[in-house]
């Protein structure tokens, strides 16, 4: 599932450099999109361009006012793992605010209800709205970023360790007894007999 990141540049050549940026990460024409302002175009006309780039339609009806007022917008739709990448290499080129949606305004207030209020200023990526109404990050460096979070032990070089009660620990030793648990409870492991269980009750096999 591809994600839709979206920015506005104020001048046509940062848009083009920053569309040229993010062909550098492998990306193709089909999969990034500059829409720019052209003489005589009516505000319609402009909104399903940017809506055939994937924008949703209120945000494409917002954008497209930006691009009646000659700015230039850059879409890119990035593979699912690929939007830090992408959003970086658009980022270098300085963006600038994008409007305020239909999609993103402030919800009427019931009586005795709270209000939400969604800042304009957010860059518009549909593919991420929770975390960017919560300000979490998308994508993180920290290979281990939960365990550090709940501070769990990660696995590591040294000699493992099984967590026991009470918190106390104890080293597992590798062995390379290829059936440790069946010598330790005197099981007997894998046998020539092709019908051990047949042999041990005397049953009768099928034959040729």
């Amino acid at each position: 599932m591809a994600q839709i990141i979206t920015r506005i540049y104020a001048a046509a050549d940062k848009a083009a450099a920053a569309a040229k940026e993010v062909k550098t990460l492998g990306y193709g024409d089909s999969e990034v999109f500059v829409t720019g302002p052209s003489a005589g175009a009516a505000k319609a006309d402009v909104a399903a361009g940017l809506a055939q780039s994937g924008l949703a339609k209120a945000d494409a009806e917002a954008i497209a006012d930006e691009v009646l007022k000659g700015r230039t917008v850059v879409s890119v739709h990035a593979a699912f793992g690929g939007g830090a990448k992408a959003t970086a290499a658009l980022d270098k080129f300085d963006p600038i605010a994008a409007p305020a949606t239909a999609a993103k305004a402030a919800p009427a207030k019931a009586a005795g209800s709270k209000t939400i209020v969604f800042k304009s200023e957010t860059k518009l990526d549909d593919a991420t709205p929770l975390s960017n109404w919560l300000n979490w990050p998308t994508l993180i460096d920290k290979p281990t970023w939960l365990s550090d979070y709940f501070k769990w032990p990660v696995l590591s070089d040294s000699a493992p360790k099984a967590v026991l009660s009470h918190g106390l620990t104890t080293k597992v030793e590798l062995s390379d007894d290829p059936a440790p648990l069946s010598r330790k409870f005197g099981w007997p492991l894998l046998r020539d007999d092709p019908t051990p269980l047949s042999s041990k009750f005397n049953w009768p096999v099928l034959r040729d």
